[in-house]
């Protein structure tokens, strides 16, 4: 009867494990796919918020057209 109960707890740490390892595989994949299929106009609204917080913290307009103009 103590085997059995224990039989159980141990089959639930494996549901545990499994299910644990499910959600960091999917968590990890979707990752991996929005850096590799991230998209232009993402970056370039991303590029642009980054060149108007950069007027904003500095004067000189030429600095921030080189760092976050088109390479």
């Amino acid at each position: 009867m103590a085997n059995k109960k224990h039989k159980h707890k141990r089959n639930y740490r494996m549901y545990a494990y499994i299910f644990f390892s499910l959600g960091i595989a999917m968590i990890s994949v979707s990752w991996i796919l929005n850096f590799l299929f991230i998209d232009e106009d993402f970056k370039e609204e991303y590029r642009a918020i980054q060149y108007n917080e950069c007027i904003e913290r500095k004067t000189d307009k030429e600095v921030c057209e080189s760092q976050y103009s088109d390479k």
